[in-house]
């Protein structure tokens, strides 16, 4: 329980500084948009960011959690709620809503299925009799 822990909160950290470097490096590169566009590369860099930081955040928690499936979603959900914290900071377009949380979805589907990760937990001995807890 306490390697699940661990392997989620080091997946959300890793997760937030990937997002936060994807939109520096698309700041960094992105020529200057007209000012009528630029709000709207701006919200699709950081819908683009959230997806990413939620395929890596989603890929640590697996890792560190021995390929369990849950781990996975907790990482990309928190993404997720991240990035709707994010558009409550600013007054986005509503099609920015939508996109970062389906990003997010996005990305820890894909982190699960690159992985190849279990619903049942990796640990959990089939003939012991007991629960996951027990």
């Amino acid at each position: 329980m306490a390697r699940s822990l661990a392997s989620v909160i080091a997946a959300v950290i890793v997760g937030l500084m990937t997002a936060r470097f994807v939109e520096q490096v698309a700041r960094a590169f992105a020529s200057a948009p007209p000012a009528s566009a630029e709000a709207d590369t701006a919200y699709g860099v950081l819908v683009v960011s959230w997806g990413i930081a939620a395929f890596v955040a989603a890929l640590v928690a697996l890792i560190a959690g021995k390929r369990w499936a849950p781990l996975g979603w907790l990482a990309a959900s928190t993404m997720g709620l991240n990035a709707l914290v994010t558009l409550m900071g600013a007054a986005p377009p509503l099609w920015a809503w939508p996109a970062g949380l389906l990003s997010a979805a996005l990305g820890g589907v894909a982190a699960i299925r690159l992985i190849g990760a279990k619903m049942r937990h990796p640990d959990r001995d089939s003939s012991a009799g007991g629960g996951l807890f027990s």
